[in-house]
């Protein structure tokens, strides 16, 4: 099952949107700001680049989990059923029972 992380990550790779692309952090064109945070197990990054005429904004904003590399965060109990309910379809017993636990926890919780 594809992780729907991975898919959003691909889908914007070469930063542009349309036929609209991010200047480069070099560009003259451009004055650019950035802002970084930290929220729970994230870090994240936001990135302005505003025109030296002001006709043009362009905004990046990217999160990047604090979390060991391959942990899945699941949002709430609906994702955990759907998860669970997919799991049983391909027949992967073993994740489906991981997921039934996870949400007895939830439940316990």
């Amino acid at each position: 099952m594809a992780d729907i992380f991975d898919f959003f990550n691909n889908l914007f790779k070469d930063d542009s949107f349309g036929d609209e692309k991010i200047p480069d952090d070099n560009d003259k064109n451009f004055n650019k700001t950035e802002e970084n945070g930290e929220d729970g197990d994230s870090k994240w990054k936001k990135e302005v680049w505003k025109s030296l005429d002001g006709k043009s904004t362009f905004s990046r904003f990217t999160s990047e989990s604090k979390m060991p590399a391959g942990t899945k965060r699941v949002a709430n109990k609906k994702d955990l059923e759907k998860l669970l309910h997919q799991a049983v379809k391909e027949q992967d017993f073993e994740q489906a029972a991981k997921l039934r636990d996870q949400i007895k926890n939830l439940n316990n919780a």
